[in-house]
């Protein structure tokens, strides 16, 4: 991958927020995963699992 640093750090927010999200809902019975699934869309799953 090549990416500017603006590019990297806006992955590295959105990748924040996913985790958070994450962990939201894995506490929580009835969650809105909307968002998780808009970032999933926006995030290769090696940038969630890496980074």
């Amino acid at each position: 991958y090549r990416f500017s640093w603006d590019r990297i750090r806006y992955l590295c927010q959105l990748r924040r927020r996913y985790i958070q999200l994450y962990a939201s809902s894995l506490q929580q019975l009835k969650v809105d995963d909307s968002e998780i699934r808009e970032i999933e869309r926006d995030l290769d799953s090696k940038v969630i699992l890496l980074w």
